[in-house]
């Protein structure tokens, strides 16, 4: 087998693609039940959800309930818990929730529950339903 031969010339380069707004991130913090918004653009968000300290039957809950699937494609949501106090729980908007098996709650198909300081868990989605992309402490 012989030497490879020269490379022929480049060709044309190609169109531009569509440009991007980028990656950006903010932090939320929250601190009381309701539906997590999404700011306006296209940042992904870290909500900072501290829930007020409680103990046996007086622990407190934080619900949160994710946006809907459909204006939140291309973003990472992540809910991390900030504090020692009660636990947090995250709801989809009704969307189905893939992916998170072990934090889910039991009997409940859309929901993850958070009780550790500093537990988070981060979403995707696809615009039709969530997915867990990352989750840990």
């Amino acid at each position: 087998m012989g030497a490879a031969g020269l490379n022929g010339p480049l060709g044309p380069p190609g169109p531009a693609g569509p440009a991007s707004p980028g990656l950006s991130f903010v932090m939320v913090a929250v601190d009381a039940d309701g539906s997590l918004t999404l700011p306006a653009g296209s940042q992904s968000v870290t909500y900072l959800a501290r829930v007020e300290a409680g103990r046996g039957r007086d622990a407190r809950r934080l619900d949160l309930t994710l946006p809907p699937t459909t204006g939140a494609a291309n973003r990472f949501v992540t809910v991390r818990k900030v504090d020692n106090g009660g636990a947090v729980v995250v709801r989809t908007n009704g969307e189905a929730l893939e992916g998170a098996e072990h934090l889910r709650m039991s009997g409940v198909s859309n929901a993850v529950r958070l009780e550790s300081r500093y537990e988070y868990i981060t979403f995707v989605t696809d615009g039709t339903k969530w997915f867990v992309f990352a989750q840990g402490k």
